[in-house]
């Protein structure tokens, strides 16, 4: 008996936190801010133009995330147009 997900749709699911992050990443590139939510102290965006560190930080760890997810999405989609 086969438990895992079907591959369709663990490829719609990365490509889909691919294309959020993607997005995401631009539209903080283009604002100079990046948003962010804390558990604990304060919440709210890291300006380029004040806090340029963790602004960079916060966009390296996002763009990583990014790439993660769109070579794992290509990778899938490789497997299922291969067949494998």
């Amino acid at each position: 008996m086969n438990t895992s997900p079907p591959l369709w749709l663990v490829f719609v699911f990365v490509a889909t936190i691919a294309l959020l992050l993607g997005d995401g990443l631009y539209a903080s590139y283009r604002r100079g801010a990046i948003s962010y939510t804390r558990w604990y102290g304060r919440d709210g965006p890291y300006r380029r133009a004040t806090e340029p560190f963790l602004y960079w930080l916060c966009m390296a760890m996002t763009g990583f995330g990014f790439a993660v997810c769109t070579l794992g999405a290509a990778l899938i989609l490789f497997m299922m147009v291969t067949g494998y």
